[in-house]
């Protein structure tokens, strides 16, 4: 068992070719559904959006925004990003 992270690409690519991302630690999501059905939640999207603009102090435009394990996050970006064992 896994908990899922909400992962947002911003648009972009740097001349080395990496993108930009920015890691929803919190809330976390014990299933894909739960996370995809937070993600298209008109009611959720506002808190989602303010806690991006805080965090890079303007909105920035975004490629996508995809669910990932917290394994497959932690391969791709670091140990950093796990939230701990599931409950």
């Amino acid at each position: 068992m896994s908990y899922w992270l909400m992962v947002v690409i911003f648009a972009g690519v740097y001349t080395d070719g990496t993108q930009e991302a920015y890691i929803f630690k919190e809330p976390h999501y014990h299933s894909l559904n739960e996370c995809v059905s937070a993600a298209n939640d008109p009611k959720q999207i506002p808190a989602f959006a303010k806690k991006l603009v805080t965090e890079y102090g303007r909105m920035m435009d975004i490629q996508k925004i995809v669910c990932a394990t917290q394994e497959d996050v932690i391969k791709t970006f670091g140990a950093q990003y796990g939230v701990g064992e599931p409950a």
